[in-house]
């Protein structure tokens, strides 16, 4: 989708319209420009990606001295193993 494009082609094309949910979580503000949402990108301490999570952990807790370990919730499962137990099986 960005092959090809600069940086400056990527922001006309797809945040001056709207923005981007990210951008916009960031500051981001078609009228404001991009400098604003820089200025705050450039003030946090530690950006991590979902898509590389088990990696984007590791290096939070490296970059803060923490042991934050993944939890995953898969409802799903957990209902059906509450009806299992309640039916006792």
């Amino acid at each position: 989708m960005y092959a090809g494009m600069s940086i400056d082609e990527v922001i006309d094309k797809y945040l001056n319209k709207e923005g981007s949910l990210q951008a916009r979580q960031l500051g981001y503000h078609p009228r404001r420009g991009i400098d604003e949402t820089m200025k705050n990108l450039e003030s946090l301490d530690f950006i991590g990606l979902s898509e590389r999570f088990d990696e984007s952990l590791d290096l939070c807790n490296k970059t803060f001295g923490w042991s934050l370990k993944a939890i995953i919730y898969n409802r799903g499962k957990v209902l059906f193993e509450e009806r299992c137990a309640k039916h006792g099986i």
